[in-house]
């Protein structure tokens, strides 16, 4: 008994790992053929996915052709070259023209790749940006005052300031000679709680009486004449309104300065 089930199993065992073959088959024919469907889009990485799992799957070595196309068309020569190398190690001797035309493409491909890049010059390096001058700093100078101009002195104020010096002269000897005729008096004169005066004295009261009205009159005029004469020549050289005008108690001044 035992021994017909041993011949049973032994018969089913290949017809076994048989449909395990078919099966791998179809599922590598189904990648296979995504793979195809992806490379003729263009989209190379993805049917190198697919080429690769077909290949694991069936273990045909002429798949090895088609994952090096995948490779050549993203650019990636050097894998590319690996794989058809693999290819000649485990393909059959009638493919070995095809996989050596392909390795000796490939190798022309990569030495151009090689000399080209070693004939490219090198970038110069960026030149370093210009350092930035500082500006002078401008020292702000003094501003220099204007020089004001020197006051000026009209004809009239100078008329009055002569006047004005003239009568103070003359009021100063008048008071001199008022001095004198008041002293002249006083000797003609007693002293005491009284006062009697010699008819000779008469002639110096009054004459120290005209005397002292002139020299009060000349200093009021020399007064008069230097506030006419100042008012004159501020008028004369201040732009700004001034103004005189008489009022009870005098001459009142005003204005702008």
């Amino acid at each position: 008994m035992k021994m017909l089930t041993f011949l049973l199993f032994m018969g089913l065992l290949p017809t076994s790992a048989r449909a395990n073959e078919d099966l791998a088959d179809e599922r590598a024919r189904d990648y296979y053929e995504n793979g195809r469907e992806f490379y003729q889009k263009g989209s190379y990485a993805e049917a190198l996915v697919m080429f690769e799992t077909a290949y694991q799957l069936s273990g045909r070595t002429t798949l090895l052709r088609s994952i090096g196309y995948c490779y050549e068309k993203m650019g990636r020569h050097e894998d590319a070259l690996n794989t058809f190398k693999e290819w000649m190690l485990v393909g059959e001797a009638d493919k070995m023209p095809e996989i050596e035309r392909h390795i000796h493409r490939l190798v022309k491909i990569i030495t151009a790749d090689l000399e080209a890049e070693a004939n490219t010059p090198n970038e110069a390096p960026p030149a370093p940006a210009p350092t930035p001058v500082p500006e002078p700093v401008v020292q702000a100078q003094p501003k220099t005052p204007e020089p004001k101009a020197p006051w000026r002195i009209s004809t009239g104020p100078t008329v009055l300031y002569g006047f004005a010096t003239a009568s103070a002269i003359a009021g100063t000897v008048m008071a001199v000679q008022a001095g004198f005729a008041r002293n002249e008096a006083a000797d003609n004169c007693s002293t005491g709680d009284a006062v009697f005066c010699q008819a000779s004295a008469s002639s110096s009261i009054r004459r120290d009486g005209l005397f002292s009205t002139i020299a009060d009159a000349s200093f009021g005029t020399t007064g008069v004449a230097l506030v006419g004469a100042t008012i004159w020549m501020i008028v004369d050289n201040r732009p700004a309104p001034v103004f005189v005008e008489p009022t009870l108690n005098g001459i009142r001044l005003g204005g702008q300065f």
